[in-house]
């Protein structure tokens, strides 16, 4: 009699009917091993069911046996934990740079990770304020081309547009390429961006990545910028939105009530002067790192004087208030007063 085709793939089987049906609170007996087998057209005895799962657990497959009249086994770990394949889930569906269509599709992937029994906690989705989703297809694959060109330190070029009124893209440049030396890929605000050394300016530029296509990864090796030298972190914190402006180091006074909001901006690093002067006062040199009674307190950090920066501290009302330098008041004034002409009625 011939055997099935699928006979010599039992022990794969097997792996996968654990890793599908079985967790801790729902273990599999061998008479529902052989049953399961079965339905593939896979024959086998108890005997050789012991022997496949001693073979897998040397494999490395953390299979658990529940010894009683009749032993029970299930898949105690696999790749992802729960909570961390929830949170991969999460991301998916919130991040505006992957569309609609793609997460359904990455969401059903990563939920084929886990077993039947679990799954039902990857049903419900995020609640998310900003639901915008991208219908730039292309994004998840430049962003893939150039964690390639970073890699194998090779140029990078592409398209680069705008939308006008109408919503339609436009071109920078003519529709001519840009060639860039591509140094960091990083995240902010919900947003890809790639920081490139630009060889003619002699600085470093970025550029948003959803922005960008017919995105390849050039033959050319990247020019030599060894000595020029770039903090990640530093960068994205002065450019608010990734805004390019003057770079200025500013002191700035808030209301104690903000701490939170400005050690999520600027981390736990940063240093918190207690001030004994209120907002609207000058700066002054804090008494002690006592700030029990301090009011308000100081930060001294380098920012780009941009209008994403000056709206970022006017959201704040009162609250905030920026110290030095000079010029970087003067640009809050005179943003201050364009916007507030917008407004008159006289």
């Amino acid at each position: 009699m011939t055997s099935s085709p699928n006979q010599k793939m039992k022990l794969l089987y097997i792996s996968q009917i654990l890793s599908e049906r079985t967790n801790e609170n729902n273990a599999i007996t061998v008479n529902e091993l052989i049953r399961a087998l079965a339905a593939f057209d896979i024959k086998a005895e108890r005997k050789s069911i012991y022997t496949d799962i001693e073979t897998l657990k040397r494999f490395g497959m953390d299979i658990i046996t529940n010894h009683g009249r009749s032993n029970a086994y299930y898949l105690a770990s696999s790749l992802f934990e729960l909570p961390e394949l929830r949170m991969l889930v999460d991301f998916v569906e919130s991040s505006q740079f992957i569309t609609t269509d793609k997460s359904e599709k990455m969401i059903k992937k990563l939920s084929s990770l886990t077993n039947i029994h679990d799954g039902r906690y990857f049903t419900n989705k995020l609640g998310s304020v900003d639901s915008y989703k991208s219908k730039n297809s292309s994004i998840m694959y430049n962003v893939w081309y150039i964690h390639m060109a970073i890699i194998d330190s090779k140029k990078i070029s592409f398209k680069y547009f705008d939308y006008n009124l109408r919503k339609e893209r436009v071109h920078r440049k003519s529709s001519e390429f840009y060639i860039e030396n591509p140094v960091e890929l990083c995240w902010n605000d919900q947003k890809y961006y790639l920081i490139c050394y630009n060889t003619k300016h002699d600085s470093f530029v970025h550029y948003r990545v959803d922005k960008m296509i017919d995105v390849s990864v050039s033959d050319e090796d990247i020019d030599d910028f060894a000595d020029k030298q770039i903090n990640l972190l530093d960068y994205t914190m002065k450019h608010f939105g990734m805004y390019v402006g003057d770079t200025v180091r500013a002191r700035l006074r808030f209301d104690r009530s903000l701490i939170n909001i400005v050690i999520d901006r600027y981390g736990t690093s940063v240093k918190i002067l207690p001030s004994s002067s209120g907002l609207g006062s000058p700066a002054n040199s804090p008494d002690s790192d006592d700030d029990s009674s301090s009011e308000c307190f100081d930060v001294e950090v380098e920012v780009t004087d941009t209008p994403v920066f000056l709206s970022w501290v006017f959201e704040f009302g009162n609250k905030a208030e920026i110290l030095a330098p000079q010029s970087l008041r003067e640009s809050m004034q005179h943003l201050l007063g364009e916007v507030s002409s917008l407004y008159r009625t006289d």
